[in-house]
This record gives C-alpha cells, structure tokens and sequence, in this order.
C-alpha cells in the first residue's frame, strides 16, 4: 500500500511503519504542507461509506489532551478506513523500555513520563471514556523521550460497567476482567485501566512484567496473593514502589484512583531499594526452588518476572511484531456471554450492607495470611473496614431455615389429620 494516496490526493502513503491483525501503520506525507503524520489503516467491516468508526469518535473526544495522539482527519475507500494521526518519530513505549534501555535506572525519566501517561488516562476518564487496552505498546514517545502520547482506542468503551471478558492484552488484563471463574458479574472497565497503569509501571521500573496473567493457575500472582510483599523480592523495588503497587493491585472495588496514584508518583524518592547500583529484575527462568535460611524455619523465594514481550489484544497475535494493536480478540477462544436469563451477582457486599472504605494503607509483616486476599478472604492485619457476614447468608442459617419450614408443613398435616378424626 505504500504510495498510495488518500483522501482526494492530499496524502501520500510513504512507507509501512507497524502492522497487526486487523491493519497497519503507514508513515505518510501531507502532500500541501510537507507534514509527516502516521496513518492507520484498518479494513472495513461492516461500517458504512463515510461513516467514523468508533475508535476514531472517542479518540476525538479527547485528544485535545497535550499527551493523547491527535486525529487529523478521517478517509475511507471501498476497502479500508485510513486515520490520519500524530506521528511520532521515537516509536512506542515498548521500543523505548525493553529495547533501547532509555528508562533503565533513571528515576526522574520514569516519573515524568508515568506521570504524563497518569493525566491521559485521567483526562479520558473524566470525559468518561475508558481505554481498556493500555501497555506499552500503546503509548508513543517523542524524539527525545520528554513527551508521551496515548494512542490506540481501539478498545475503548463509555459503558460505566462491562461484560466484555476476558478482551485484552493479557498480561494488562485486571482479574475481574479475566473472570476466571465465569461469575459474569459486571466491572468497571476505568479501574481495570488502573490494575493496567500499575503493570505498565512495573514495565517501566524493571522491564519485566509481574506476572503472565492475574490468575489463580499463574504461580506469579498466586505467589502475590500469598504474600504481596514477595513482588519486592521478585522485582528488585523500593518499599515505596511496593506500596504504590499494592494499592493497585488489590480487589475491584477497592483500587487507588488516578488522582490518588499521581500524588503518591509524585512523593515518591526512588523507584529502586537503596543500594550503590541500581539491580536489574530477577531473570527469566522457569522456577527459584526454595532455599532455607540459618534459622529454623523457611524462607520462601518468589517465582521469577517474566521479561515484557510485545502483546497484542489477541493472544493468538501475540508473536507479531505490532505498533496497531487494536485487534479486538479475547482472552478465551470465544467470547464469554452469560448464560440466557442469568442475573449477574450482588459484588462483594450485601445488599443491606455499605461498601467498605480504606481506613489506612496497606501494609503486610513477614507472615503473610496463607489465603489468597480477596474479596471473600481476610488478610492478617486489614487496612480496610472488613464487613462481617451476614448470618442469614450463612449456610448453617439456611439449612436451619430448611428444617423449620419441613416442620411447619409436618405440624400442618398433623393438625389436619386430627380435624378429620374428629
């Protein structure tokens, strides 16, 4: 398609910068003024002649933000839409990290650019539009490094609640939107852009990922759960990171806003533990047997960080090489639908109860609870407001229930046989 030119001749297709699987990314001249934009090409599907697509629309709601990727103008032809967006000549996030080392041990680099990607996202969010697919990927760079940009609203929603599982680049999905145990119940795709900030910072910091996937059946973030001071371990932070993150990386419902992170970013003196050289995350191998230190007892050493690979939002495109990584796959083969008729369940408190509110921040001690923290599970030393269990959702109270109506209807009969005796 290079030299190609579009939308009446006034832009001239120069060469394929980024591909994908459902388009590419063309670097591309404006043929009257000289400018170079990058213009995303995406085959059509079922949108009609002339009409935007909807990544367009939303990315034009909100890209008169300083770090979100601007839309010049929007063309299509028989075949394909072309968007003509900002091009920006020092490549994404991931190219800049994993490649080129630029953010490696540079606290200052680190916290300027995060920050700038903290007010995109916020800036989407109070226009409410939720991205749902941030990554490294998706956040491009200037020449120097000095200005990122939010890019790719390929999945982007308005919906204030989501039963879109599982859709995603699934190193970056939250685990409610993973829905391993296929509950259906509806979440907020804005605080799942916040569990996806926290990996993304993580990249940054380490250029490795925390884990593969927020799952049980991952042992990365079953080790997390067992002991959220572990990741410390794992990734070679400072206690200050680890308590960033473990405001992120906590239950639906309970995450740290954006405002909130962006305040503690701020705070923030070091990204790495005090030491004369700044240490690179633990390396990929595929376990760390336990050790077992001078004491009595055992020490357990955390599985290892897997290194940050390109992802795409689908993982069957996981292996390509793509800057255009709106791909709208899921996670599972298929996407998961509630089943006809189902309700989606009351979230973690009961309908007569109060949502819980963070009394304090939250910290962990050497012994850890040996549960899983989850909305169902108390950790050792809560910082939030744990909400006692209704006793008539016990099962003890139900069974009880079960038995007085039996006797009841037991009584009934009784009292009728004893009226035709008499």
């Amino acid at each position: 398609m290079a030299g190609k030119t579009i939308g009446s001749g006034q832009i001239k297709l120069v060469e394929e910068i980024g591909t994908g699987g459902f388009g590419a990314v063309y670097r591309a001249l404006e043929i009257e003024s000289g400018s170079v934009l990058a213009v995303k090409c995406v085959r059509k599907r079922r949108e009609k002649p002339g009409r935007e697509p909807r990544e367009i629309s939303l990315q034009r709601l909100v890209c008169n933000h300083p770090n979100i990727v601007s839309v010049r103008g929007f063309y299509d032809d028989e075949g394909f839409v072309y968007a003509a967006l900002d091009y920006c000549p020092g490549g994404d996030l991931f190219t800049a990290v994993v490649e080129r080392g630029v953010f490696h041990a540079q606290d200052g680099l680190i916290k300027t650019a995060y920050l700038q990607i903290l007010d995109a996202v916020d800036w989407c969010h109070n226009h409410r539009i939720a991205h749902r697919d941030i990554k490294p990927e998706n956040v491009l760079c200037s020449e120097d490094y000095s200005m990122m940009y939010l890019a790719d609203f390929g999945l982007a929603s308005q919906d204030a609640f989501s039963k879109d599982f599982g859709r995603g680049s699934p190193f970056y999905l939250s685990p409610e939107c993973i829905d391993e145990h296929r509950k259906f119940v509806p979440y907020s795709p804005f605080q799942a852009d916040v569990w996806a900030l926290g990996v993304v910072l993580v990249n940054m910091i380490t250029r490795h990922n925390p884990w593969h996937l927020a799952s049980l059946k991952d042992p990365l973030y079953n080790e997390y759960l067992r002991s959220p001071s572990s990741l410390a371990l794992m990734l070679k932070i400072s206690p200050a990171t680890l308590t960033i993150l473990k405001r992120v990386f906590i239950p639906y419902g309970l995450r740290i806003t954006i405002p909130e992170l962006r305040k503690r970013i701020e705070a923030i003196e070091s990204f790495y533990p005090e030491s004369e050289e700044k240490p690179e995350a633990t390396p990929r191998v595929p376990k760390v047997a336990a050790s077992r230190a001078s004491s009595h007892r055992s020490i357990r050493v955390a599985v290892v960080a897997p290194v940050v690979t390109r992802s795409n939002s689908s993982p069957s495109e996981a292996t390509s090489d793509s800057s255009l990584a709106s791909a709208e796959g899921y996670l599972f083969s298929t996407p998961p639908t509630p089943f006809p008729g189902q309700l989606p369940r009351k979230m973690f408190v009961h309908p007569r109860q109060k949502t819980p509110a963070f009394t304090a921040d939250i910290s962990t001690t050497d012994e850890e609870s040996s549960v899983p923290i989850t909305p169902l599970s108390r950790p050792v030393d809560p910082s939030v407001d744990v909400l006692p269990v209704d006793p008539l959702d016990s099962p003890s109270a139900v069974k009880r229930c079960i038995a007085g109506m039996k006797n009841l209807v037991i009584n009934d009969k009784r009292r009728k046989a004893q009226r035709l005796d008499l």
